[in-house]
């Protein structure tokens, strides 16, 4: 070996020390080359617990996006937290399907902690619509907080999902 070259072994045992030193660690997600920091205890920093209100059900979670779905007097409300996506537009789709099964005459989907959706989840979100239309029922988006979120609706003219609906 020549004088001031390092060989991959040497290069990754170097590193090795400095990442089990350090808070974060990473948790490879579903697709191939994706990795999330997790901290020690393996919780994502941008998780973040969803509080419902009277009666929350189980969360339907995968790797990147979780599902709760609270039921209220008069609406249904299914707060998604996280990214929506192909991997997990599905989740969402099976949680509004379900929603929009009972017979409340509202459901909105709780946007406020949704950092990324791509067209999956466009699709899912304006199928949805077209049905709870069909059905006679009301159906939003609330709290659209991030820039990307709010940009894809602009960009594709769907901001018409995010206006609650007269009462």
């Amino acid at each position: 070996m020549r004088e001031g070259h390092a060989t991959t072994s040497d290069v990754l045992r170097s590193l090795k020390p400095a990442t089990e030193r350090g808070r974060t660690r990473t948790h490879r997600g579903t697709r191939e080359g994706e990795g999330r920091a997790m901290d020690t205890r393996g919780i994502s920093p941008s998780s973040r617990a969803v509080t419902a209100s009277p009666t929350p059900s189980a969360p339907a979670t995968t790797d990147h996006a979780t599902v709760t779905t609270t039921h209220l007097d008069d609406r249904i409300t299914v707060a998604v937290t996280g990214e929506i996506d192909i991997a997990t537009a599905p989740l969402l789709a099976n949680a509004l399907h379900a929603a929009l099964a009972g017979n409340t005459p509202r459901v909105e989907a709780d946007f406020s902690a949704v950092s990324f959706c791509d067209c999956s989840g466009l699709s899912v979100l304006l199928g949805i619509r077209h049905q709870a239309d069909s059905q006679g029922r009301a159906f939003h988006v609330a709290g659209v907080t991030s820039r990307q979120v709010q940009r894809l609706f602009q960009a594709t003219g769907t901001t018409t999902l995010t206006t609650p609906p007269l009462a």
